[in-house]
This record gives structure tokens, C-alpha cells and sequence, in this order.
């Protein structure tokens, strides 16, 4: 499956890097909340072709801190693009604790 892809200007020429979206959704007793969310990206970019076999290098794959992927803020525009949908798991995650564990509805 291919990543989303962040393209950035680069040297006069626009290069694509793995990206990805972090969304902090605390589940609580009333629903889900959400707070905020991070767009995390790849600084090496996505090579044109990947061969087959084992994949040497995960840089340009893997968007996390230990590889040198950088964090930042999601933008305004992002986080109401990202809230419904993220909102909605963190709703169908309290239903089902609340059935799970017969916790009842607080008025």
C-alpha cells in the first residue's frame, strides 16, 4: 500500500515524502475528544521505483522520530478535515466499552 505522499519543493525540483497524520483523541465516560493532531512527514523522499526484496532503507518509508521524520502542528484546515473521521472511530471505540462493560449513559 503506498503512503501518503507531502510534496515539497527541493532543489528546484519537487520531491514526494511518506506522510502521516497523528490525531489525539482522549475516549472519556461522556465520548470522544477531540484536542489536536500532527502531521509527521519523511525527510527523505520516496524514491520513483522500489525493487523487489527486502527494503534496504526504511527513511524513505517510515515516518517516525527515530528515523529523522519531522513533527509538526496539523494545520487549521487539516484538524477540521481529520476531526469528523477521527471523531467517529473514537465514538464507535466509547460504544463499544460502554457495552462491554455495561457503564451507563451519563445524563
Amino acid at each position: 500500500m503506498p503512503p501518503d505522499l507531502l510534496v515539497q519543493e527541493e532543489d528546484g525540483r519537487q520531491t514526494e515524502h511518506a506522510m502521516k497524520y497523528r490525531a489525539h483523541l482522549p475516549v472519556t465516560a461522556e465520548g470522544p475528544v477531540f484536542l489536536d493532531a500532527l502531521k509527521g512527514y519523511s525527510t527523505a523522499p520516496v524514491p520513483r521505483e522500489l525493487p523487489d526484496g527486502p527494503v534496504e532503507d526504511l527513511h524513505p518509508y517510515v515516518v517516525n522520530g527515530h528515523l529523522g521524520a519531522i513533527h509538526l502542528p496539523a494545520t487549521p484546515e487539516e484538524e477540521d478535515l481529520l476531526a469528523p473521521a477521527v471523531l467517529r472511530i473514537g465514538q464507535a471505540i466509547h460504544d463499544f466499552l460502554r457495552r462491554k462493560h455495561d457503564i451507563p449513559i451519563p445524563h
